[in-house]
């Protein structure tokens, strides 16, 4: 089963390409960072981009779905609802 540190090595592995789709920012959040993930858990993150658009997000969804194998679930920090506020205390930021 994938870890925590794997997906974050993966994540920092394509820190270049990241950076050129346009992220500014990426941390990881959810049942891996609480070490509670099953084989069905999927990876939940918390971007910024510099610039937004409909293609950038899902070229980022489809790009890190790939290195990660996992079914990715992609939050837009701006777009945080304030019912989920709390998610902004238990990321883990990786550094790209």
């Amino acid at each position: 089963m994938i870890t925590k540190t794997q997906i974050i090595k993966s994540i920092e592995k394509e820190k270049e390409t990241l950076r050129k789709i346009g992220i500014s920012k990426i941390g990881l959040f959810g049942s891996f960072v609480k070490n509670k993930q099953n084989e069905k858990s999927d990876v939940d993150l918390l971007v910024e981009f510099n610039e937004i658009s409909f293609d950038t997000y899902m070229k980022t969804h489809y790009f890190l779905e790939k290195i990660t194998k996992r079914k990715v679930d992609l939050v837009i920090e701006s777009d945080l609802k304030p019912e989920l506020e709390h998610v902004k205390k238990e990321v883990e930021y990786v550094k790209i």
